[in-house]
């Protein structure tokens, strides 16, 4: 009795692989037909074959449905003057939110970056010399860049002297 049902089995096995191998080739047609590619012979077993199997039927009467939605899709009526004010009204919320979102974050970054920028400078004039040598520097050494690039200073250094030369000679006038 077990032999039997082991063979049922695997017949009945064959059997769906078959009906489902027999499926894809039918499948593999419907496109055809739904375009009217598909005539003689090939469109009658088909057919046939929807009738005979639910799975292929049903997926040809999907295909159908939307193949018929699609073509009816020009018929609709749209009026293209408000679908574009509705766009572009969509479009400039969705811009208003998003650039007053990065204004905000853009405004939260200056103070950071405005720090780093006064530390950098400071590192740079004070690099081996005291607060008081930058702030006061001493009228009896002359100001020039050869002179300041030689000494080690840093641009910082040059840029800070040079602007308190120029602003001493403004003063003068």
């Amino acid at each position: 009795m077990e032999k039997y049902r082991g063979i049922l089995r695997i017949r009945w096995y064959n059997e769906v692989e078959a009906k489902a191998m027999s499926c894809q080739k039918y499948q593999k047609d419907l496109s055809a037909l739904l375009d009217r590619e598909l005539r003689g012979r090939d469109k009658e077993r088909l057919e046939a074959h929807l009738t005979s199997c639910e799975e292929c039927a049903r997926m040809w009467r999907q295909m159908s449905l939307a193949n018929e939605r699609v073509r009816n899709v020009g018929a609709y009526a749209v009026d293209e003057r408000a679908l574009t004010n509705r766009i572009k009204a969509r479009l400039a919320s969705r811009a208003g939110a998003q650039r007053g979102e990065q204004s905000l974050v853009a405004w939260r970054q200056v103070p950071v970056f405005a720090l780093l920028v006064l530390i950098a400078l400071g590192m740079g004039n004070f690099a081996g010399r005291s607060l008081v040598d930058v702030l006061f520097p001493t009228a009896d050494e002359p100001i020039t860049e050869a002179q300041l690039l030689e000494n080690g200073s840093s641009f910082g250094d040059v840029f800070m002297d040079l602007t308190s030369a120029s602003s001493g000679e403004r003063n003068d006038r």
